[in-house]
This record gives C-alpha cells, structure tokens and sequence, in this order.
C-alpha cells in the first residue's frame, strides 16, 4: 500500500501553483487534528497491519513550512505499519 498525506500550506500562494494550497494560518492545529482523526478512521476502514505500507509520501503545498511537532502523532500511529 501507499499512503499519501496532503500538507495544504505554504508561506505563501504561488499564482501558477495548481495544488490545493493555502498561506500559512491560524488553521493549521485544527487542520492536523482532522488529518490525525481520519489517518485513524481510514486505517481500520481498510484493516491495515503491520507493514503494509511500502510507502508513505508528504506532499502539498510545502509540507516542511509547517512546525514539526504537528507531526509527531502522525508518525506515532504510522511508524508501526511501515
């Protein structure tokens, strides 16, 4: 399996970028709880087990803009099935 996670901010909205993308804001704590919330859900929708994903991709917008630590649980409910 791969697994994509969608990052939707950056520092700033480049006029020719064509992802869904927004300027770094207020959103970003409420935004990576969602995400934590349906990681959870959709992980027991589709019974995934312990290695099962081979590869897992962060893109968006410019995922590095955002602060680390909104991360850390992501990883936390992802590391065992890598």
């Amino acid at each position: 399996m791969h697994f994509y996670i969608h990052i939707p901010f950056c520092e700033s909205k480049c006029n020719y970028c064509a992802f869904t993308s927004l300027k770094k804001n207020d959103y970003e704590k409420a935004y990576f709880k969602a995400l934590k919330e349906d990681i959870v859900f959709q992980l027991k929708q589709f019974n995934i087990q312990s290695n099962q994903i081979k590869t897992l991709f962060i893109g968006g917008g410019t995922p590095s803009c955002v602060d680390a630590y909104n991360y850390e649980d992501i990883f936390k409910i992802l590391y065992p099935l890598l």
